[in-house]
């Protein structure tokens, strides 16, 4: 890429904020609640997510290698990993 440019990674999976926090909920701990707060939302307010990854596909030519699902169990995975090293076995 080039410096100072950002770029957006991730698969072309549509996902709506909620269900991307129940999933990463899911991953530290089943019995988690997500709550989702009561708010008024204007009118054509975006429902879902995903990634606009053609710049950096276009750049070169990026294509994901996990669906959401596995990607977000990898990270918690060694997110979980991490902290267990920092605590030092």
């Amino acid at each position: 890429g080039r410096s100072g440019q950002a770029y957006n990674l991730g698969s072309s999976e549509q996902t709506t904020l909620g269900n991307a926090a129940r999933l990463v909920a899911s991953k530290f701990n089943p019995n988690l609640t997500v709550v989702r707060p009561t708010i008024a939302t204007k009118a054509g307010a975006l429902s879902t997510f995903m990634p606009h990854i053609e710049k950096v596909d276009g750049l070169i030519g990026f294509n994901a290698l996990f669906k959401l699902d596995d990607a977000i169990t990898r990270t918690v995975e060694w997110q979980m990993l991490d902290k267990w090293d920092r605590k030092g076995r």
